[in-house]
């Protein structure tokens, strides 16, 4: 039996090398994305870098069409925070 892929096209879009994703309760990193060399079955491969404490770095290989609950983090959510800059270096004391 063939399902028809849950992603849509535009919906990839903000799949790239930086966004930040989240696929099998975990956030990730993409590293890389290779779209689908044949489009008659879309399958994307996406290399991921663990974000999370307790898994920090670890590599998973994913076809994102295939994965149940893969999903783009809102970059505005990361925008919002990149937008207030970083706090200024504390200062401290010469001797």
């Amino acid at each position: 039996m063939h399902t028809q892929p849950r992603e849509t096209i535009d919906a990839r879009v903000s799949l790239q090398p930086g966004a930040v994703v989240q696929v099998r309760s975990r956030r990730y990193l993409v590293e890389a994305v290779e779209p689908a060399t044949d489009t008659s079955w879309e399958q994307t491969l996406v290399d991921l870098s663990c974000l999370d404490d307790d898994a920090q770095g670890e590599r998973l290989s994913v076809l994102w069409e295939r994965e149940v609950d893969a999903t783009v983090l809102q970059a505005s959510l990361w925008n919002s925070v990149a937008s207030r800059g970083f706090d200024a270096p504390a200062s401290s004391p010469r001797t």
